[in-house]
């Protein structure tokens, strides 16, 4: 268990040396200077203060969420495959740690990353609200978790296939499966015209074996003052833990039974 501990420690000081901790913070201060720019942007002219300052809040949300999925999406990518590619987890594995704890070490640390970047993310929402005077709401957190999760979804995503692809192929697969149920809705809108209209169980049926993160849209309409239907929120959040969870553990599944050996790695 101590290795697992330490593997995660590891992951962390790697993804910290490659800077990016740095280039995360300069880009989340580019996220403040864009919402201020928002203003004008995405709230009609003319409406009240508040309702400008909701909408400021409301794209600052989504950017920082796509921020977050970049930073997701690179460190599943790359951390594991780098090792897998210049050969160092030879000399990881030798050490007494099994290949269970290197992988679930790897992933803690990359999630303990993430959670740094969103933390960093989050303490400039809360900024940002005090300067625009506005009351921060159970809403607000609701939005700031779901797009916590599906960065831990796009993470959990990328870094199964980086176990037995290249860190591009691993980033590009990921994002097949994340945006995977709007491509089923998409497919099916495309049959329309040839099968007719499609069943709502065949449209479930087509997107189940991906995760629902299109469904979280919605809560950006709560804001507005609609309400808010909990329960339902909270299954959808435990959809996407559960996802993450299954990934983690089809990677762990994956590299059990993973040949690994000097020049087999490319």
């Amino acid at each position: 268990m101590s290795g697992l501990f330490v593997q995660a420690r590891l992951t962390v000081r790697r993804a910290m040396a490659s800077r990016m901790v740095l280039a995360v913070v300069l880009l989340a201060l580019l996220i403040l200077a864009l919402t201020s720019v928002g203003l004008t942007v995405v709230v009609e002219e003319g409406t009240s203060s508040s309702v400008r300052s909701e909408g400021v809040m409301v794209l600052f949300a989504l950017l920082a969420g796509g921020l977050g999925n970049f930073v997701a999406l690179v460190l599943g990518a790359t951390l594991v495959r780098t090792d897998l590619r210049e050969g160092t987890i030879l000399s990881v594995l030798s050490k007494p740690i099994s290949r269970w704890a290197y992988v679930v070490g790897s992933y803690g640390g990359s999630v303990l990353f993430l959670m740094l970047v969103w933390g960093i993310f989050v303490l400039l929402f809360l900024g940002l609200a005090y300067v625009l005077e506005v009351e921060v709401t159970r809403t607000h957190a609701w939005i700031l978790l779901g797009r916590v999760l599906l960065a831990l979804v796009l993470l959990s995503t990328a870094f199964f296939f980086s176990l037995f692809t290249s860190a591009w192929v691993a980033a590009a697969l990921a994002l097949i499966v994340y945006y995977g149920d709007s491509f089923a809705a998409l497919l099916a809108s495309l049959l329309r015209p040839v099968v007719g209209t499609v069943s709502e169980r065949t449209r479930a049926l087509l997107g189940y074996p991906f995760p629902a993160t299109d469904r979280l849209d919605f809560l950006y309409g709560m804001l507005s003052g609609q309400l808010l239907d909990t329960p339902a929120v909270g299954l959808l959040f435990l959809h996407l833990a559960d996802y993450a969870a299954v990934m983690l553990a089809l990677a762990v599944w994956v590299f059990e039974r993973k040949d690994i050996g000097p020049g087999l790695e490319s």
